[in-house]
């Protein structure tokens, strides 16, 4: 029996501008965001990435291997999971949007209404996000069932702790837990948004969770001076949102998800395709 073991270490800075052009709400219901570095928190600076392997041949003979794995794997803050949020929220970038209008009004009661600094679009992230990480793990069995031929079947897993968790407007009214479940206030278009002094706020957030599973099936044959194989790989992911640069990240994405109970998002992955006929 062969074992591994492994230990890494790996961090990240937080994305900064130049000029310190960097704007976000430290609380969704702020009246004014804050502007300049540090866009939040870095949560990357104990990152220590453990990993073990081991490879054992069970009968001694050189012709069954039995290996598994597992490691821990960072998803360190890449400049483009800002992007989105920073390009286009006041102060330095002034868009708003207009609803309701009277009649007659357009288009200068229009430019006027977006022109009010509460219908401005905003960014906020989580000030303090908690360290994004997966765990991936595999368990696989090759043998050699003649000369020249093998068959393996191996089962592959993964985990992903607080995600990347994208909402394209997090300034709605919020609804009421009930007996009967989450009822938003009667009738549609009563009750009051989070923040008045704002109009859309994006939301970046670490609140995700990710599930992988999958089934894995080889057999491969040497012939002369290649070889022939067929694999074939089940596999199932799962988890409450799939998008890391917007909310609507595929064209079958919500674009503002549940961000008050991830867990209500919990469903196949919007790009776990199913085949068809």
């Amino acid at each position: 029996m062969t074992v591994n073991l492994g230990l890494r270490y790996e961090m990240a800075t937080v994305p900064t501008e130049v000029q310190g052009k960097l704007t976000t709400l430290r609380s969704i219901t702020d009246a004014t965001p804050h502007v300049g570095d540090p866009l939040f928190s870095n949560p990357t600076l104990r990152n220590f990435e453990p990993r073990v392997g081991l490879s054992w041949d069970p009968f001694g003979n050189g012709k069954t291997a039995v290996s598994a794995g597992f490691g821990m794997f960072d998803v360190l803050p890449p400049p483009y999971l800002i992007q989105f949020n920073e390009l286009f929220s006041a102060p330095f970038f002034k868009a708003g949007s207009a609803t309701n209008l009277p009649a007659g009004s357009f288009p200068g009661g229009a430019f006027a209404f977006v022109d009010s600094p509460n219908t401005f679009r905003q960014a906020y992230f989580n000030p303090h996000p908690r360290r994004n990480y997966v765990m991936q793990w595999n368990l696989t069995i090759q043998r050699e069932l003649a000369k020249d031929l093998s068959a393996m079947v191996g089962y592959v897993g993964s985990r992903g702790v607080h995600q990347p968790f994208r909402v394209e407007d997090v300034d709605i009214v919020l609804p009421t837990l009930t007996s009967q479940g989450y009822l938003w206030p009667s009738p549609a278009g009563s009750g009051t948004r989070l923040n008045l002094n704002a109009g859309r706020i994006t939301a970046g957030l670490w609140s995700g969770d990710s599930y992988y599973s999958a089934l894995e099936v080889q057999i491969k044959e040497k012939i002369a001076r290649s070889s022939l194989e067929v694999s074939y790989t089940w596999g199932k992911s799962i988890d409450t949102s799939s998008g890391s640069l917007v909310g609507d990240e595929y064209t079958n994405s919500i674009s503002s998800p549940l961000y008050f109970n991830p867990r209500l998002n919990r469903g196949l992955s919007d790009f776990h395709q199913l085949p068809r006929c």
